[in-house]
């Protein structure tokens, strides 16, 4: 309550003294504590909160834990470290399929003007388990992943390889500018 009352601090201090006195109840605790520090944007220490839970778990830790972690990593700019852990979910749980959207996020922090394509086989991944599953649920990661995806050729030179991605987010959002745009833009310079 006090964390939600903008009172982070005496919120923290509260959880912190709760975990010390009940460790056989820290893990719920320690979720707590570690939103605490992800709203405080003290990503160091909400790091190490989810670091100390996932070490108590032994070798099976908790899929969604590591979620946790590996955002609070992103947060943090250490997309490498976000990105092992989202490649260890993907393949413990391979049909989960938003991890290959963190995933893609993650490689995108790690080169964000996508000269190297460090997220492309990721965003690609992400359309292939989206579609064959749910697309409709997963519409605004697929038109991420698309925009990407054209950007990407676009920016290489590889117009005819950019212009079905932008075409399929027309057909996912048609009111989205940015492909209308870059739809306009290859097709001029094609004729």
């Amino acid at each position: 309550m006090l964390m939600g009352a903008g009172r982070t601090d005496e919120g923290v201090a509260i959880i912190e003294k709760a975990i010390q006195a009940n460790p056989d109840k820290a893990g719920d605790l320690q979720n707590d504590l570690a939103q605490a520090y992800l709203a405080k944007k003290d990503y160091a220490k909400a790091i190490a909160t989810y670091q100390a839970k996932i070490a108590a778990q032994g070798d099976k830790p908790e899929l969604a834990d590591q979620i946790y972690l590996a955002r609070a990593y992103e947060q943090n700019k250490q997309f490498a470290e976000a990105d092992k852990l989202y490649g260890a979910v993907a393949t413990a749980r391979p049909t989960y399929v938003p991890v290959y959207l963190m995933r893609a996020r993650a490689n995108f922090g790690l080169d964000p003007d996508s000269k190297q394509g460090t997220a492309k086989p990721h965003y690609e991944k992400f359309i292939e388990v989206a579609k064959a599953n749910d697309p409709t649920k997963y519409k605004e990661g697929l038109v991420e992943a698309n925009k990407y995806l054209g950007y990407y050729y676009y920016q290489k030179g590889e117009k005819a390889t950019s212009l079905p991605y932008w075409k399929e987010v027309i057909a996912l959002d048609p009111n989205d500018t940015q492909a209308s745009t870059a739809i306009t833009e290859i097709t001029k310079r094609k004729k």
